[in-house]
């Protein structure tokens, strides 16, 4: 697997460079949303912004 990820790794994909990482699992001590800001948009008075 090692190898598959050292070739692919920096490889051009439709005009793009590609970065291969190895997955690794979540520890069990993490948050529950990962860390990540779902009430982020509040500040907005719950508009969104971005995306398309």
């Amino acid at each position: 697997m090692e190898d598959a990820i050292d070739e692919m790794n920096g490889v051009s994909l439709d005009g793009r460079s590609i970065t291969i990482d190895k997955a690794h699992p979540q520890s069990s001590d993490r948050d529950r949303d990962g860390g990540c800001d779902y009430d982020r948009d509040r500040d907005l008075g719950g508009r969104s912004i971005g995306g398309g």
